[in-house]
């Protein structure tokens, strides 16, 4: 039986299956929100995480790179440049602060 190893920072996973819970505030994305952007990746794949702190670190990441690429071509990702790319730069802003904060 080989041992998997977390996504995050590669330490030894546990045999039982766990489930995380999302720790990003509402105020920035709702849950709803956080499954469309990652189609619920992150929702069958918490067990490859092993503590909940990895779990969500990674999910900040992986929102964080979406709204990135987002913004690199809006005319692509949005539907109403003017209102959405705002909203979307502060939605980046808002993760890559909680992420600074979550992360110390």
């Amino acid at each position: 039986m080989s041992l998997k190893k977390c996504e995050r920072c590669k330490g030894e996973l546990e045999a039982e299956k766990l489930k995380y819970s999302i720790v990003i505030p509402e105020s920035i994305l709702s849950v709803e929100q956080i499954h469309l952007l990652t189609n619920s990746t992150y929702v069958r794949n918490h067990n490859n995480f092993c503590i909940e702190r990895c779990y969500n670190l990674s999910l900040l990441d992986e929102l964080i790179n979406r709204y990135g690429f987002f913004l690199m071509s809006p005319e692509d990702n949005f539907f109403d440049i003017a209102q959405d790319v705002p909203q979307a730069k502060e939605t980046l802003r808002k993760l890559k602060d909680f992420k600074i904060e979550y992360a110390s």
